[in-house]
């Protein structure tokens, strides 16, 4: 009967049988040989990479923990800067139909412009051009402000009238039941007596202003001499509530406007007056001498007053630098 051999304190903890050399810096699994250090990988489906974000307490955090950390926060600038650093032709990479369609809508004088790929109205982009019928089939993005509801045409064809687009969502007999119950305020008073209106791209977040749209006139039509961002979004507005988009809409800040009013406007007494034509020359030289002797005296500056050239000093009264000089007989006398 062979005698079991007796396992070491500290053995191997695959073979259990040598004791261990080395020490996953993973799963902190103790091994002795390569074979071991595989074997336990395939186990336990270890990569053999230390975890950075493991919590250590105070008493265990060591030199060796601290450099770790630093080479750790190291690693995370290092991507971060390259991901904003990257390529700018790999990220501004279309697609040829895109390519085709923006040159498709410079034909048309509508100024098309992409976002970048990874944006994801981008992705939603769904217009295409029709090589043989040599037209734009848009995705158009519809908002009923009035129901809070949106519906999206993915493919739309240009030389379509407004009119026939809309009625696809508003017609009892081509418009979805669903659809149309949910915007039965649009339903009730008909598509002649609705305005459409799209955002003029470019402006100030606090000046919007909006294209009136023509319901009688095609897609291409009303698009001609606009700025779409990647496809166009049209607002279906009630005839009632038409006029705050007919009109710039102005928003300006609070602390804008208590600014101005707690900053005085200068009253036209603390500005002076230009001399103009009609004003006589000595008038104005009196007043521009007011002016600036008002203003050195604000500075705390004094200056002397410089004696009229019409009346006589004595030699006493002339400043030192000013007086006569004496001659050599009478100072020997």
């Amino acid at each position: 009967m062979l005698l079991e051999q007796p396992r070491c304190k500290m053995s191997c903890e695959v073979c259990e049988q040598v004791q261990p050399k080395y020490k996953c810096p993973g799963c902190n699994v103790k091994t002795c040989s390569l074979h071991c250090v595989k074997k336990h990988k395939t186990a336990r489906g270890c990569n053999g990479v230390r975890d950075k974000t493991t919590y250590v307490s105070i008493k265990g955090f060591t030199d060796q923990h601290l450099l770790s950390d630093y080479r750790f926060l190291e690693d995370v600038d290092r991507k971060a800067y390259s991901a904003i650093t990257d390529d700018i032709a790999k990220q501004t990479q279309y697609k040829p139909k895109y390519y085709q369609l923006r040159k498709f809508c410079q034909t048309r004088k509508t100024f098309l412009k992409l976002l970048p790929p990874s944006f994801s109205r981008h992705k939603e982009n769904t217009s295409w051009v029709s090589k043989r019928e040599k037209v734009i089939n848009w995705r158009v993005h519809w908002k009923f402000p009035q129901s809070d509801a949106e519906y999206i045409d993915k493919s739309v064809c240009e030389d379509r009238t407004l009119c026939d687009i809309l009625a696809t969502h508003l017609d009892p007999g081509k418009g979805d039941p669903v659809q149309r119950q949910r915007l039965k305020k649009y339903c009730r008073p008909g598509v002649n007596n609705l305005r459409l209106f799209m955002k003029e791209e470019g402006r100030p977040v606090n000046s919007l202003r909006y294209h009136r749209l023509n319901l009688g006139t095609t897609l291409r039509h009303n698009l001609s001499c606009k700025t779409i961002i990647e496809f166009p979004v049209i607002f279906v507005v009630l005839k009632e509530f038409a006029d705050s988009y007919e009109m710039p809409v102005q928003v300006q800040s609070t602390s804008l406007v208590a600014q101005q009013e707690s900053c005085p406007q200068p009253s036209s007494e603390c500005i002076p007056e230009q001399a103009t034509e009609d004003t006589p020359a000595h008038c104005s030289n009196e007043r521009d001498a007011a002016i600036d002797t008002s203003v050195e005296l604000h500075n705390g500056k004094v200056t002397e007053m410089t004696p009229d050239p019409g009346t006589e000093h004595s030699e006493d009264s002339k400043p030192p630098t000013e007086r006569e000089p004496v001659p050599l007989e009478q100072q020997v006398e």
